[in-house]
């Protein structure tokens, strides 16, 4: 047994309260916040990664628990609507209705953002291919050199003709 069921009751309890951020009003206990989340009483984690964003709520008194992963790190200023999106999940899963969360007005602007740049880096490569009298070795820009071809050995090679 890796930890008995008095450690995982000590691990649960809640410390002082948090009194700002994302977690204010919840206590800080040994590695988790307790208190409201999704509605419901909750022990609750959430952990991130460059690209990755996981949290994880066990809920004591009901036996069960939720863990949601996301394929999105926390740039931008994203971490407040994936732990909207994680309440209300656990808020579901608890008999609720889903509740709108508002990263999806986020993500819309940052998938714009994203379109612009791409579409400002094509024209620029397309404007760059037109470029007339752009020379590379003798050929004009945008042809491909012919490719490499490993030397003969010299058994094949050719021998000068003797005349």
């Amino acid at each position: 047994m890796v930890l008995s069921p008095a450690g995982i009751a000590e691990m649960m309890q809640p410390g002082p309260p948090q009194k700002r951020g994302a977690f204010a009003g919840a206590g800080y206990g040994m590695g988790w916040f307790t208190g409201p989340w999704g509605g419901v009483d909750a022990s609750y984690h959430p952990g991130d990664e460059p690209n990755a964003h996981a949290g994880m709520a066990l809920v004591p008194q009901g036996n069960w628990g939720v863990i949601v992963l996301f394929n999105v790190g926390t740039h931008g200023g994203a971490l407040p609507g994936l732990l909207a999106i994680e309440q209300s999940v656990t808020g579901m899963v608890a008999g609720g209705t889903a509740t709108h969360t508002g990263i999806g007005a986020f993500y819309a602007g940052f998938d714009a953002a994203v379109a612009a740049a791409l579409a400002a880096e094509g024209w620029s490569l397309a404007r760059l291919a037109r470029r007339p009298g752009v020379e590379a070795q003798g050929r004009r820009a945008g042809t491909m050199p012919p490719p490499l071809r490993p030397p003969r050995p010299a058994r094949y090679r050719r021998r000068p003709s003797v005349r």
